[in-house]
């Protein structure tokens, strides 16, 4: 996913106006987030034992900056994917299609590795990211 630089940025090696705002307590609190973040990546077809490489060559190779709410940068704790059995949590959570929105559920001490992976998945692919847990508000819901 490189991209070129323009003279400016070069000489620090990241994109200044590239930023990507981490994944917030309150997206992490919705269920529409969190099955829109675990059905894209579901999308991806990629296998639960590539998935954290994946992750970790995404952050490496993104060519901007992750920031949080006040526009500081931030750095991801890539520590939460070095779990033993971590292609079973892939598995069950990005590999495997969530079943509907309202049976997604998050435990809490997964939570980080979803904030995590979800910002990265936002950094690298910002177009899709945009809708994820938003709803359109119709009144002529069936």
């Amino acid at each position: 996913m490189r991209c070129a630089l323009c003279t400016e940025c070069l000489g620090l090696g990241y994109c200044q106006r590239r930023t990507t705002r981490i994944v917030s307590d309150q997206e992490l609190a919705s269920h529409a987030f969190i099955y829109d973040v675990r059905l894209f990546a579901c999308g991806l077809g990629i296998p639960a034992s590539a998935w954290r490489d994946a992750l970790f060559d995404w952050y490496r190779d993104y060519p901007g900056r992750i920031v949080n709410r006040q526009g500081r940068e931030e750095w991801l704790n890539m520590d939460v994917f070095e779990e033993p059995f971590i292609e079973d949590w892939f598995e069950r959570n990005f590999v495997t299609r969530p079943a509907n929105e309202n049976a997604v559920r998050m435990r809490a001490d997964t939570q980080e590795r979803l904030l995590v992976a979800a910002t990265i998945l936002r950094a690298v692919h910002p177009g899709p990211a945009r809708f994820w847990g938003l709803r359109a508000a119709n009144d002529n819901e069936a």
